[in-house]
């Protein structure tokens, strides 16, 4: 799994950190059995422990190796190893309580990292590559800047910001000089490990992205800085240890009196923690230093801190509330404690388990997603519709509350039915816009009584 020689470049990633909610689970857990190698290189990213084999993702950009579950238990040692850095993300909850391993290994840099000077006399690859010389080759920087050689050959400088790029370290240069010549360190890896729940790293994990000792014999090649290390998760812990110290510088063995340069150590790496509750992990994050103490050599700089930023219960999402401050979802700023509540979309919005997302507050046993008024227990779907009242007592639009014709009222037919017959007295007396007059039948006796009353007048005159 050890990546080519041709991948020397240091990748610009994704913006960070990732949301784990924007990329499909690739399994609904991640609990290995054995331990876990991780090829981040190729077009499919692979993750593999015993016989079960997950393939990744690359997110939008191409830059990152992305592999996402529902939920993570990393009680297994991982080692990765590639060219672009790392991500584990979890939709829920994530913890891990194993090694895991993105450091480089000689001139070889850890997955995201960039390669130490291969040639002579090259820089180191990377931002902050350390320079090449001919009598002794200065640090990778990343974290903190990489240090000088003996000869005053500038170690790379610090570069990054892990919350806007997911990098690794930069290499060490390497010299021309001496009879047997060997290589700067490569940079330290990168990994992100995210949760949308609790992010917990055990007491007893590890997570490793150290730069690599330049290579003795080079006539005094750089160190390799330390790498990048981003966490974040909403709640959960840090109790492990974090090393993303710089490599060392080399020398090249000659003999007393001769004088024998170092090259300069790697300068730190940096390390990123977001959103747990506490932090009390050993971070490492040291510039490495010369090869030997031993009064002949001279000794070069050592390699400059790297950078620690720990963001304890932040608020992502801008909307004035944390998770220690009660917000239940920070990464969606309509959601926090005192939001309005929503009803019937299952989300909760006021972070209030309390208030019920399908209420029934007039208890007429129907909730208010399926209702048309739950301040009103008359109202409901199934209730019988009152004719005349102005009110949709059935929540049906259909069903007509004013018939609109008297002429089919009470005759069991629908208003829309027609009516070939008249009336009777009792449907004139209630239909809603109906007047309660004489009836049919009695209109030609009054008729008659008003013609007899006629001819009594005449009569008198």
């Amino acid at each position: 799994m050890t990546p080519s020689l041709l991948g020397t470049l240091i990748l610009a990633a994704h913006a960070a950190p990732l949301d784990p909610t924007t990329f499909d689970s690739i399994a609904p857990l991640l609990d290995p059995d054995d331990t876990v190698f991780v090829d981040t290189s190729g077009d499919v990213p692979v993750l593999q422990y015993g016989e079960t084999v997950l393939d990744g993702v690359r997110d939008s950009t191409g830059t990152l190796a992305v592999f996402t579950f529902d939920e993570v238990v990393i009680d297994e040692d991982v080692l990765v190893g590639g060219d672009r850095p790392l991500v584990i993300l979890s939709k829920g909850d994530l913890t891990l309580s194993a090694t895991l391993v993105v450091s480089a290994d000689g001139v070889v840099a850890g997955p995201g990292g960039a390669y130490g000077g291969l040639d002579l006399g090259d820089d180191g690859d990377g931002a902050g590559g350390g320079v090449g010389n001919d009598t002794g080759a200065g640090g990778g920087g990343f974290g903190g800047p990489g240090g000088a050689s003996e000869y005053g050959t500038p170690g790379g400088s610090a570069v990054g910001d892990l919350r806007k790029q997911l990098t690794g370290g930069s290499g060490g240069g390497r010299s021309s000089g001496g009879i047997f010549t060997g290589v700067g360190g490569g940079g330290g890896g990168a990994v992100e490990i995210g949760a949308s729940g609790e992010l917990v790293i055990d007491a007893s994990a590890q997570i490793l992205a150290r730069g690599a000792a330049g290579s003795n014999g080079s006539d005094g090649a750089g160190g390799g800085s330390g790498g990048g290390v981003l966490l974040h998760g909403l709640g959960g812990r840090c109790e492990g240890t974090i090393d993303a110290s710089g490599g060392d510088g080399s020398y090249d063995g000659c003999v007393w009196p001769f004088v024998c340069p170092d090259g300069g150590g790697g300068g730190g790496g940096q390390v990123v923690i977001d959103g747990l509750r506490s932090n009390a992990c050993t971070v490492d994050v040291s510039g490495g230093g010369p090869f030997s103490d031993d009064p002949k050599v001279i000794d070069p700089s050592t390699g400059g801190e790297g950078l620690v930023d720990v963001a304890l219960d932040p608020d992502f999402d801008g909307d004035g509330f944390s998770v220690g401050q009660g917000d239940c979802n920070d990464s969606n700023a309509g959601i926090y404690p005192g939001a309005k509540e929503r009803i019937c979309n299952q989300v909760d919005e006021d972070c209030d388990e309390a208030t019920p997302d399908q209420p029934d507050a007039d208890g007429d046993g129907v909730i208010a997603c399926n209702e048309c008024d739950d301040a009103d227990p008359l109202r409901f779907p199934g209730n019988p519709e009152v004719l005349c009242d102005g009110i949709d007592n059935d929540c049906n639009d259909e069903t007509a509350d004013d018939p609109g014709d008297c002429d089919r009222i009470g005759t069991g037919q629908t208003p829309d039915s027609p009516r070939s017959d008249g009336p009777s007295d009792e449907e004139l007396s209630t239909g809603c816009s109906c007047s309660s007059g004489p009836s049919g039948a009695a209109l030609p006796a009054l008729a008659w009584l008003s013609l007899l009353a006629f001819r009594r007048r005449r009569s008198v005159r």
